[in-house]
């Protein structure tokens, strides 16, 4: 699944020096970027200056005012599956930026600063949202008004609306949300903000139907650097697994290697996954499975490890967080053998390899 996530305040100029903004921290967008990157999604994080670093992992877009802000969502939503709306941009920006600095001495009585209403993000996202892709906008009220947030859920065509409250700033120990849905439903979610963010990717989970199966994924030691399994594409059948070397290995001609992953992963029961190679490899670098199709079964436990041979003329170079192969889970269907003296009579019969010819 592709997520576009939004988080931080945005900064509207006001002169050269100065610029409105808010108390947004951007913890809560962060967090929702970071577990949705560890479940296996491609995160799009749009981000305003905020003054922790951006979470590792995420493709991070970073920005400044709000008119950045959505001409950043407008290039990335119409590739993604789903957006969460966790920013706070401004809602007004000044009529026009000062050149400089506006001198305070130049003036002798006071100042008044014209300001003008920003683009609404949610707004414009929805009215170029195609179907099947879902939105989940956040809502920031004194207090948990919730007849306010659905008025807001209902005029931007929103999936959900997460409320929130200023005892939210920061990183409480423990966060409160009212998640309002489309359908009516209101829930009381409660928790850190990894806790509530994890919460709010299941529902989105749920909705785009990517829950139905969950494998579960180990990193072994020293390998926290490396990304998890996941999609290139949003049509893509196989999972990208990347070399988890040292260092660089060389695979010369003719050479074979076990290419550890750095993972250990359990398939749920009535599933298989196929360790594939990857066609691009295999077309310019001569670079294939040994055992044409690797198969991990689903009471598998141990490390996990690519099969690599160099078909090629040239050496191969495999760099650490190179991508080598291609997982895909499949349902598999166990069967009973039957001993019997004939088997059932086709047109084939027992042509065997080529006897149905060349012809089309």
């Amino acid at each position: 699944m592709r997520i576009l996530v939004t988080a931080g305040p945005t900064r509207e100029a006001i002169d050269a020096v100065r610029f409105l903004t808010n108390r947004s921290t951007g913890r809560m967008g962060d967090a929702v970027a970071s577990v949705a990157y560890a479940r296996g999604h491609e995160v799009v994080l749009v981000r305003g200056p905020c003054a922790a670093p951006p979470p590792t992992g995420p493709r991070h877009v970073p920005v400044t005012s709000t008119a950045d802000m959505l001409a950043a969502c407008r290039e990335h939503w119409p590739r993604c599956d789903a957006v969460v709306m966790a920013a706070a941009p401004a809602d007004f920006t000044p009529a026009r930026v000062h050149a400089g600095k506006i001198k305070k001495g130049s003036r002798t009585g006071g100042w008044s600063l014209e300001l003008v209403p920003t683009p609404d993000i949610l707004a414009e996202l929805a009215a170029a949202r195609r179907p099947g892709q879902r939105m989940l906008g956040f809502a920031l009220e004194p207090a948990p008004d919730l007849d306010e947030a659905r008025r807001k859920l209902e005029r931007k065509g929103l999936d959900w609306i997460a409320l929130n409250t200023p005892g939210n700033f920061g990183d409480p120990a423990e966060a409160e949300l009212r998640l309002l849905a489309a359908d009516g439903v209101v829930e009381r979610l409660r928790g850190t903000k990894t806790e509530l963010a994890r919460a709010l990717l299941q529902r989105l989970e749920r909705a785009l139907g990517a829950a139905e199966l969950t494998v579960r994924v180990r990193r072994l030691p020293g390998c926290e650097d490396l990304p998890l399994p996941r999609y290139a594409s949003a049509g893509a059948s196989g999972l990208d697994l990347c070399a988890a070397v040292e260092a660089p290995l060389e695979l010369a001609p003719g050479a074979i290697a076990l290419v550890p992953t750095g993972l250990q992963i359990e398939i749920p029961p009535g599933y298989e996954a196929q360790v594939r190679a990857r066609s691009g490899l295999a077309l310019r670098h001569g670079l294939t499975l040994v055992n044409g199709v690797g198969t991990i079964d689903s009471d598998y436990r141990g490390p996990l490890g690519v099969i690599l041979g160099n078909l090629g003329s040239q050496p191969f170079r495999i760099e650490r967080g190179m991508r080598i192969a291609q997982l895909v889970v499949s349902r598999v269907e166990r069967c009973r053998i039957e001993l019997v003296s004939q088997l059932g009579a086709t047109e084939r019969a027992e042509g065997g390899f080529g006897s149905t010819g060349l012809a089309p």
